[in-house]
C-alpha cells in the first residue's frame, strides 16, 4: 500500500476504544511483516516497527484493521504507535 493512502486511512477510520485485545491484535499484524519487533513504551504510548517497512506489504484491509485497533502513524518517530 502507498504511504500517503495508508496514513489517510489511519487518520479517517474510527477507533473503537471498547474493543478487546486491540493492542495485541495490531502487534500480530505487524509481526507478519517485521520479525524483529521490539516495542518501546513511554507513559501512555507504545511504538513498534518501522512504518515505511511494513506499510508497503500490508493490504488496505490490514491498514483499516490497524486503525480500528487504535494503531496510528507517529510522524515524529516514523513508526507505528498505540495509546
Amino acid at each position: 500500500m502507498q504511504r500517503d493512502k495508508a496514513i489517510y486511512l489511519l487518520e479517517n477510520t474510527k477507533f473503537d476504544p471498547n474493543s478487546q485485545q486491540d493492542f495485541l491484535n495490531g502487534l500480530n499484524v505487524l509481526a507478519k511483516y517485521d520479525e524483529n519487533i521490539i516495542p518501546e513504551f513511554d507513559h501512555d504510548v507504545c511504538w513498534a516497527s518501522d512504518f515505511d517497512k511494513t506499510i508497503t506489504l500490508m493490504s488496505r484491509e490490514e491498514v483499516i484493521y490497524m486503525a480500528l485497533c487504535g494503531w496510528y502513524y507517529d510522524d515524529d518517530n516514523e513508526s507505528w504507535a498505540h495509546r
